[in-house]
């Protein structure tokens, strides 16, 4: 093995290490152990929720913090949607929210993960990189191409996230999902403040 293979390999053990020794098994289980087949209407929601929020560009410590004050506020019988400040993401959560059944059935009948993902593009608020952050959440094994990956991609001379994942994949022993090396790597750009 040389060249970027080697590079992209060696940082991506060190950052499944940290990651690891930072407190973040249960996320990368709970991305090993997700999957669409299992995926409820209910999870669907909640993920596109914060697919929605995540989109804003902020750091994931604040969207978090906003998606649990949602998420609390609803499970308090309250209005969740007004804790939504941003007008586009609470029209488009109160959207798909009312649709849910309609949207979780079509979305359902979607014979192949790019026909979901492309589906998934078709829902207000999601764009070419956000559609695969919440298929990746919904257990659809894939990359999302934030600027995380992208970086990295850029920095072992892949084409995109993706590609470089992909590799990634084709030479781990044990294999695992592309899911789960995102969000390993993402992880561990997102604590080193790559």
């Amino acid at each position: 093995m040389k060249g970027k293979i080697k590079e992209a390999l060696d940082f991506y053990y060190t950052a499944y290490d940290k990651v690891q020794k930072q407190g973040f098994s249960d996320e990368i289980e709970w991305c090993r152990n997700r999957s669409f087949d299992k995926i409820t209407k209910r999870e669907f929601i909640v993920e596109y929720v914060f697919a929605v929020l995540a989109s804003s560009g902020l750091r994931e410590q604040i969207v978090r913090k906003n998606f649990d004050n949602f998420v609390d506020t609803y499970r308090n019988g309250e209005n969740a949607f007004d804790t939504v400040k941003n007008k586009r993401q609470k029209d488009a959560i109160m959207t798909v929210f009312l649709k849910r059944d309609k949207i979780f059935e079509t979305l359902q009948s979607r014979k192949t993960d790019f026909g979901k993902i492309e589906y998934l593009d078709s829902l207000p608020q999601m764009g070419p990189k956000t559609k695969y952050h919440l298929a990746r959440n919904i257990g659809i094994d894939c990359v999302k191409p934030d600027r995380h990956l992208l970086k990295l991609a850029t920095m072992f001379e892949y084409a995109d996230p993706d590609d470089m994942c992909r590799d990634i994949q084709r030479n781990l022993r044990p294999p695992e999902r592309l899911g789960v090396i995102d969000v390993v790597l993402w992880r561990y750009c997102n604590l080193r403040g790559i």
